[in-house]
């Protein structure tokens, strides 16, 4: 198992795990990642960095703070769950929330795409779970 230490303004360090990908036998040939990242925080920011050069790319203001996030699939598109309990969908070439989902009333926990990419499901503090269809961000 790989490991390495994070380090950020707001602690000492966390240790962040990182499993290994399965090999296949003679399929795998190389591992890639995609151009950019995207990082969300309780000052109401999400950025999408540009991985190419070490540099934010795009800087949104969120209405609340950034609880989790997931890219919705190989799409442009990614979803942030907020502490208001909403789940905003954005567009990372854009800049631009194109889409709110609500339902829950205290922060949001955890979200995560279907293996379809169909649908998007996200856990709350208040305790609910919530199923979102998003087929209009493949």
């Amino acid at each position: 198992m790989l490991q390495f230490t994070v380090k950020t303004c707001c602690d000492k360090g966390s240790l962040l795990e990182v499993f290994p990908f399965p090999k296949r036998r003679n399929t795998d040939k190389e591992i890639t990642f995609p151009p950019w990242a995207a990082t969300g925080s309780m000052d109401n920011k999400l950025i999408f960095w540009d991985l190419q050069h070490s540099s934010p790319r795009c800087t949104c203001d969120n209405e609340d703070g950034v609880t989790c996030l997931s890219w919705l699939g190989a799409s442009k598109y990614i979803a942030a769950g907020c502490v208001d309990g909403k789940v905003r969908i954005w567009d990372s070439l854009s800049g631009d929330c194109v889409r709110i989902f609500s339902g829950h009333s205290d922060a949001i926990q955890s979200v995560a795409v279907s293996a379809d990419r169909n649908f998007l499901l996200s856990v709350s503090l208040d305790g609910t779970a919530r199923v979102f269809e998003i087929p209009d961000f493949q």
